[in-house]
């Protein structure tokens, strides 16, 4: 998981028909709310409004085209306009109770929309939301539905910085320094998941076979007083830094390898010459 970033501005859909639609509901709620919390009513959302191929276009592209959480890519349309918090129903944990209604109030508004692959969605996050203190959830009777006095336990990649709070032994995800924070992102979110792990640690050994070349370069095993030699050992910075971009998948996971073998403190992205200077140092 990286930092990703959205335009500031939502797709137009969202502003013209959501607002409409959240007013509503706000309105039906506001008149009975006992009966949306035993679950009698349930709010019906419009799929074609916060799914909107405008949306999805806006947030896939905001997102290199991978998942916000696992960083696989999404071919074509694929993927899912997830809501980071919940709009139909939350859950506190795996074992426990449904709450209704969820944030429905959210459910057209941009700041809670993420792109999302079908597994880290359907099968994982699903309508899970736990909180440091679920008795401090929002309500859309309180507050105008405020969510700031909320200290959401999954790492919002829109807001929080991914890094501080996980870190990559090999292919697994780890919590960073045992913080509950990142322990409870990956297993909601399923981030050490069989298949994920098997592409994670193809991409890894990918990486790191031209890494242990820049190694023999750096020993002298490989002479670079040739052009074509020098040409090659751009080519292989080239590649290496290409898989730290954050067009690419598992780039969080590939930056902490790179830094592992490198420099703890680099920062991306990093320059191609400072990656040559340092395999010819010893040259």
């Amino acid at each position: 998981m990286i930092r990703i970033v959205r335009p500031e501005e939502p797709p137009e859909v969202l502003a013209r028909k959501g607002s409409t639609l959240v007013r509503n509901m706000l309105a039906e709620y506001h008149s009975d709310p006992r009966s949306y919390q035993d679950g009698s009513k349930a709010f019906e959302f419009a799929q074609g409004v916060y799914g909107h191929r405008d949306v999805k276009k806006c947030l896939s592209n905001a997102q290199h085209e991978k998942c916000a959480y696992c960083e696989v890519r999404i071919v074509s349309d694929a993927g899912d306009v997830e809501h980071f918090r919940p709009k139909a129903c939350v859950r506190q944990g795996k074992d426990q109770p449904k709450q209704s209604p969820g944030y429905f109030w959210l459910a057209y508004t941009w700041s809670n929309l993420l792109y999302a692959c079908s597994r880290c969605n359907r099968e994982h996050k699903r309508d899970l939301f736990p909180l440091t203190d679920p008795t401090a959830r929002a309500d859309a009777l309180r507050e105008e539905g405020s969510t700031a006095g909320e200290a959401p336990l999954l790492l919002d990649p829109a807001t929080d910085t991914p890094e501080l709070h996980i870190r990559f032994n090999g292919e697994r995800a780890e919590p960073l320094n045992e913080g509950r924070r990142g322990r409870m992102t990956i297993d909601v979110l399923g981030l050490n998941r069989m298949r994920l792990l098997e592409a994670r640690r193809e991409r890894l050994e990918h990486v790191r076979k031209r890494f242990n070349t820049l190694r023999l370069v750096r020993a002298g095993l490989f002479p670079m007083n040739h052009p074509e030699a020098r040409e090659h050992l751009h080519d292989l910075c080239r590649e290496i830094l290409a898989a730290t971009d954050s067009r690419a998948p598992f780039a969080a996971m590939i930056r902490g390898a790179v830094r592992q073998w490198f420099a703890p403190d680099l920062e991306f992205p990093c320059s191609e010459e400072r990656l040559v200077a340092w395999a010819l140092t010893l040259q």
